[in-house]
């Protein structure tokens, strides 16, 4: 009878276990997997994770480049161009520029002929070159050397240019190929690395707490090409 008893025993604390089991199984099942979800939730959230890391948008991606081959790319362009079919003052540039500004007027010789002779009949898209060529020129002969204010000034005026720049809907290459342009040797590169390291130096908070105009683009420039569009020079 004993042997008896103890084998009912046995069998209630085996059945005992399996119904515990069996209760609470489903309970951990629903907490490690999503509702209606064969997924288990790290496996999610790692999935979620993956899709919500912040990817290059038009506002940031000045922050990473990839360089762009632009050895005798200039050059090319002229080479390849009908100089008499191009605007007068686009004519009156120089065929071999140098990477100074020359004619004082704020923009590098050897880039002004790059934006002339790649857009000669659309002073929007030159003035759009131009702004954007500008800031990366001076941030990189500052780099970084002056004033926290001077910093965050540059630092807008570079927003500004490239919000202007995707408004008028120039993609990634062609981002690529100009910063390349301006950054073309290894001081130029250093000074916009060195403004780079300085600028990630600010507070976040002050730097989001700058406001980008809405008209991003420069409407001098703008004008400034339009009249450039027309110019004929002096007969005397």
């Amino acid at each position: 009878m004993n042997i008896i008893r103890y084998v009912i025993y046995g069998l209630t604390a085996v059945i005992t276990v399996i119904l515990i089991v069996l209760i609470i199984q489903p309970e951990q099942s629903t907490v490690l997997r999503i509702e209606g979800s064969d997924t288990p939730t790290e496996l999610v959230e790692e999935v979620i994770e993956e899709e919500a890391a912040p990817t290059t948008s038009s506002s940031g991606s000045f922050m990473a480049w990839k360089p762009f081959p632009v050895d005798g790319l200039i050059q090319a362009l002229i080479d390849k161009t009908d100089i008499m079919s191009l605007p007068p003052f686009i004519q009156s540039l120089p065929l071999e520029p140098a990477e100074i500004d020359r004619n004082g007027n704020q923009i590098r010789d050897d880039l002004e002929v790059f934006i002339g002779y790649k857009y000669p009949n659309n002073p929007k898209n030159r003035a759009t070159l131009t702004q954007l060529v500008s800031i990366w020129d001076r941030i990189a002969k500052d780099g970084g050397r002056t004033k926290m204010s001077r910093q965050m000034a540059l630092y807008l005026e570079e927003r500004m240019a490239i919000d202007c720049w995707y408004k008028n809907g120039f993609d990634e290459e062609d981002f690529a190929i100009l910063k390349s342009l301006v950054l073309n040797n290894k001081h130029r590169k250093e000074g916009y690395s060195e403004a780079m390291e300085v600028r990630n130096s600010i507070p976040a908070d002050e730097l989001d707490d700058i406001i980008i105009p809405e008209d991003s683009c420069d409407q001098m420039l703008i004008e400034n090409q339009m009249y450039l569009q027309d110019w004929q020079p002096s007969k005397e």
